[in-house]
This record gives structure tokens, C-alpha cells and sequence, in this order.
């Protein structure tokens, strides 16, 4: 299905990393994205909300050409695995009562079916650190 990867990039890091804001050169530091991000990957399920976020806010060509370019350079992972399909139902049965996003429990689902650290600045991941997937929560307002 995949490669061992380290980390599984949320949507909220790519933005960052396409700014190349300051908080990205201290997420690349800290965890050590360098190298052309082979040691990262993505769900497809970011695919499309970077994509939407891009038409959303109206990005012109050079920013859409810099998503391109970080987007060829990490692996993406589908959704189209019944392992990860298990792992959705499972995270939507666990969180019923909470609120969490529906693209965001695709993304939790692939990070625990591959086990990769999941690395986001949001906090809805929280509540399934330690009992459903490994992951980092980074500060956005911390530089």
C-alpha cells in the first residue's frame, strides 16, 4: 500500500509550508522535513481541501504553482483500502458524540491505519492522540 513515511502532513501544515511562513521553517527544523519531504505524506482527502481552499481565497498563479510543486513531492495515500475504511468507521463510532470534521476523520483514519505521526495545528485531533493515532500538535501562534 505505501512506503514508511515519519509523518502524515494535515492541510493546516501545507498551508503553512506553501506561505513558507515562519511556522514553517520551525516545523521543517523541528521535524525535519528537509530532504524534498520524503520522509512525509499525504491523504488524498488534503488533496482536495487545498485544492478548495485555493479557489476559496482565490489564489493566484504563482501560489497555485508552489501547491503544485509541494504537492508532487509527497506521497499521497487513498482512501480506497478496506483497512482504512475500517479505521474511519471506527474513529466515527469513537468520536459520535464530538465534533470533528468529516475529512478530518479520513485523515485520522490513514494515520492510524499507517501508523505515521500525524503532525496539525488543530486541536480536533486531540481526542484521538494516544488511543487512535500518534500525533503532534503545533502551536500556530507560537514562533
Amino acid at each position: 500500500m505505501l512506503s514508511y513515511k515519519d509523518y502524515l502532513l494535515d492541510t493546516c501544515i501545507l498551508l503553512h509550508l506553501i506561505r513558507d511562513s515562519p511556522l514553517c521553517r520551525r516545523i521543517v527544523d523541528t521535524y525535519e522535513l528537509t530532504g524534498g519531504l520524503t520522509n512525509c505524506a499525504i491523504c488524498v482527502v488534503t488533496v482536495g481541501e487545498i485544492y478548495a481552499i485555493a479557489r476559496r481565497r482565490n489564489w493566484g498563479t504563482q501560489k497555485i504553482s508552489i501547491m503544485d510543486t509541494l504537492l508532487s513531492k509527497i506521497e499521497r495515500i487513498n482512501i480506497d483500502y478496506d483497512e482504512v475504511l475500517e479505521a474511519y468507521a471506527e474513529i466515527d463510532y469513537v468520536l459520535r458524540s464530538q465534533q470533528m470534521g468529516k475529512n478530518d476523520m479520513w485523515i485520522a483514519a490513514v494515520a492510524k491505519v499507517t501508523g505515521f505521526t500525524l503532525l496539525t495545528t488543530d486541536r480536533a485531533f486531540g481526542l484521538l492522540y494516544g488511543k487512535q493515532i500518534s500525533g503532534e500538535w503545533i502551536d500556530p501562534n507560537t514562533r
